[in-house]
This record gives C-alpha cells, sequence and structure tokens, in this order.
C-alpha cells in the first residue's frame, strides 16, 4: 500500500491499496526522498511469497512522481549489486544516495517457528541460515532525473560487515554505529565509524576526495 500524507492538512490519502503497484509488497525495504521533493525511491527489502509462506531478498529499484505518487507514474530503475534487506537511508548534500550495509539469506527462506513470541525458535533459525552481512557502500545520483544506475564505491570498506545498523549524515560526513551480525538479533555491534566528506572521498560530483574515514570511540 502506499499513502501520502498532506502537510498542510495533516490528513493521509491512499495513492495504492495493496497488489496495485508494480513492484513486490515487502518488508524491511529503503526509501528516500531528494531534497527537490520531486520523487520517492523504493529499493531492497524482502518479500513473502503469499502463497509458499517463503521470503525472498530483494534488489530491485522503483521511482514515483511526488507529491501524487500515482499508480501510472512508478518506473522500475537498476538494480543494486545484490540483493538485500535493512539499508540505513543516507542522502548527501551533493545530491547522492547511499546505501550501505543490509543483509541475505537464501531465496527460499521458510520462518517455522511459531510467531515473533517463539524466541528461542527464531533464533534457532536464523543460525541455521547461511546469513551474509554486507559492508560495501552504493551511491545513486538522486537529483539528476536521468541517473538510474547504482555505483559502488566502496567494495570493502574498513568496518565490520552488518545488518540493520544505524546511519546518519551531518553536513557531507557519514556517521555509521551499531547493527548486528546475526539475523533476527544477536552479535551486536557497539562501534561508531566516521566518514568525513563523503562526496569528496567517493569522488561524487566530479569531486577529487582523499582516502579513508575514521573510526569513533563509541562517544560521539
Amino acid at each position: 500500500m502506499v499513502a501520502v500524507l498532506s502537510t498542510r492538512t495533516l490528513e493521509w490519502t491512499v495513492a495504492a491499496h495493496h497488489g496495485e503497484v508494480p513492484w513486490k509488497h515487502r518488508a524491511d525495504h529503503a526509501s528516500a526522498i531528494p531534497s527537490s521533493g520531486a520523487w520517492m525511491y523504493l529499493y531492497s527489502g524482502q518479500h513473502r511469497d503469499e502463497k509458499t509462506g517463503h521470503w525472498f531478498r530483494l534488489k530491485d529499484m522503483w521511482r514515483v512522481a511526488l507529491p501524487r505518487a500515482k499508480l501510472e507514474d512508478w518506473h522500475q530503475l537498476g538494480d543494486l549489486n545484490a540483493a538485500r534487506s535493512s539499508v540505513p537511508v543516507l542522502v548527501l548534500p551533493s545530491g547522492w544516495l547511499l546505501a550501505l550495509g543490509g543483509h541475505f539469506v537464501a531465496d527460499d527462506e521458510e520462518i517455522k517457528a511459531k510467531g515473533q513470541e517463539d524466541v528461542a525458535g527464531m533464533i534457532d533459525h536464523h543460525r541455521q541460515k547461511d546469513f551474509k552481512a554486507y559492508n560495501d557502500v552504493l551511491a545513486l545520483h538522486v537529483d539528476e532525473p536521468t541517473a538510474t544506475t547504482w555505483h559502488v564505491v566502496e567494495e570493502d570498506a574498513p568496518w565490520p560487515a552488518r545488518d540493520d545498523c544505524a546511519a546518519a549524515v551531518v553536513g557531507d560526513s557519514v556517521l555509521l554505529f551499531g547493527g548486528g551480525t546475526v539475523y533476527g538479533g544477536g552479535g551486536y555491534l557497539g562501534d561508531v565509524w566516521r566518514l568525513p566528506s563523503a562526496s569528496r572521498r567517493y569522488g561524487l560530483k566530479g569531486a577529487a576526495g582523499g582516502r579513508g574515514g575514521d573510526r569513533g570511540s563509541g562517544e560521539l
């Protein structure tokens, strides 16, 4: 389902009901709006097949014109380099969207635990899966309407691979912290990393940059 909130009237309007949009319904996906407010981008996440109950990680990306988000205005763009879920959203002042971290498990995942209240069953299920966490960084120029392709700007970042982490943009710097290495809970990380001048570091918008990012002490 897609709903639009008017910031003037504070009223929600349903733009599309479940099953009407061209993309698969999903959980733990990411969505971003550039500073222009002209578009919304939706990407990654995980989809549950309603017939088999299997979960699939996704790598597709879609864009829709705002503010109406009409059904006929959804368009599919280029895929991420790999299917993944639980990716933080970071839009740099330079107009680039960053995707980093997240996780992947086999496409035939079927959870047999008796709901979220079955904590032991959920933990056992996740530990038996072939779980992969990422530490790469991708970038997409969301201030350029003709840009449709993700660029891998760092294949192996210095921070440990992690799922479901938190991240924030401060000026043109990126802060990354938290997350874990066991899907569904566990292997929690307490480190904090900072990448100053991210646009220059990754050569975005044609700026030349240096190398490296700074690891925080855990206290900002």
